[in-house]
Order: structure tokens, then sequence, then C-alpha cells
């Protein structure tokens, strides 16, 4: 079994603490502005983003030619403030609120994957190891193969405790990280977040649902036959 959890990791000086922290305060005063999010802002955000996106051709032929940059933005200014922004500059506060909010939903829910592989995979150690076991106590068992069943059962041990030494250490750093992340949101926007979470990630990765869907039953089927 294995198992694979990729983590972002800070490691930081006294100084650079205090710069984060007080990038942490500016970036909170920030966005305070536009208040906690909630579902009529996020699925507001959703549509401005699809719009945003559909014009992305538009936008980037506004940019292409000389001087045309103030033209892009004006462009882009138009759509947000169509969709119910007051300026570009609102939308790019909430854009950050929902953004470290998906950010912190997403490193939850691969925790919580890991988590649930990790469980998994003790139990089939377990059920192999009482295999094993009843094997061992049956009278009937050569006691030449009963040897090899010991080795066996030995390396399924050894396995386990190796698989259990690696999960806790990263385990330790996915708190580590979440920990450094959590000032940039809170827990009601992440709870907010979540509730649309599928709609975003088609968002922010630029598939559609049924093209996430598509990939995550791939991806299921090849764990399942590793």
């Amino acid at each position: 079994m294995q198992l694979r959890l990729t983590l972002l990791t800070f490691i930081l000086s006294g100084s650079l603490v205090w710069a984060q922290n007080k990038q942490i305060a500016v970036y909170q005063q920030q966005v305070a502005s536009v208040g906690p999010l909630t579902d009529a802002l996020v699925l507001k955000y959703i549509a401005t983003q699809k719009a945003l996106q559909e014009n992305g051709a538009q936008f980037t032929s506004h940019m292409a030619g000389q001087n045309k940059q103030k033209d892009g933005h004006k462009k882009f200014g138009g759509i947000v403030q169509s969709a119910g922004f007051s300026d570009y500059a609102e939308f790019l506060k909430v854009n950050a609120r929902v953004a470290w909010a998906f950010n912190m939903v997403q490193g939850q829910l691969g925790i919580d994957a890991f988590d649930k592989q990790y469980e998994d995979g003790m139990k089939q150690f377990d059920e192999g190891i009482a295999q094993y076991d009843e094997q061992l106590a049956n009278p009937e068992v050569p006691e030449d193969t009963k040897k090899e069943l010991r080795k066996a059962r030995a390396q399924l041990v050894a396995g386990k405790a190796k698989v259990t030494k690696e999960f806790q250490k990263n385990k330790k750093y996915a708190k580590l990280a979440t920990n450094k992340l959590a000032p940039l949101s809170n827990k009601e926007d992440t709870e907010v977040v979540l509730r649309h979470e599928t709609e975003l990630r088609a968002i922010f990765s630029g598939l559609t649902p049924a093209q996430m869907q598509k990939i995550q039953d791939a991806t299921a089927g090849e764990l399942r036959n590793r």
C-alpha cells in the first residue's frame, strides 16, 4: 500500500514570522470591507467568474494591442459591475476571501481523504495479519509451512508499522500547514465555500463538473487496482 500526500510547509525564522503576521493583518484589513462570505455572495462570485472566463479571449485581444491594458481592465470592470459588484476592486477582495477559504477546504478534504486511505490500509493489514494468525493456530498446517507464514506475518507487521510512522509524520506536517493558513480564512467562510465546492473547483480548474467526475472515477479505479 502506498500513501501519498503533498503538503505545503513553511520554515520561517523569527523575523519572517513577524513579517508574515504583519502581511496577514494587512490582508485581513483589506478584505474586511466586503464582509463575511454568504451563499448569495459566493453564487454571485461564481456567475461573475463564468462571465469573465467567457470573455477571456476578448480580454486577451484587448491586452495584446499597444496601450490597450486600460481598455481591458475597463471591460472586465464592466462585467463585474453588471454582475452586481460595485467595482473590480470589490470583486478582487471577494475573490481573495473565496480563494483562501477554498484552499482551506481543499486542504481539509485532502487530509480527510488521507485519513480514510490510512484507515482502509490499516484494515487490510489487520485482516492479513488475522489470516496468518488463523493459519498459524491450525494444528493441521505443517511446521515448515508455519515457519514461512511467520516470516510473511512479520513482514506484514513491519509494513504496517512503517506506514503508520509515515502517516504520523505527514499528518504532523499537514497540521502545521493548516495552522499557518488558518489566519487567512475562518470557519464561517469555509462552511459557505464547502457548500459550493464542486462549482468552485470547476471554476478554478477550468473543468466542468462532468469532467471533474470523470477524472475522479478514473483516479478511484486506478487506486483500486494498486
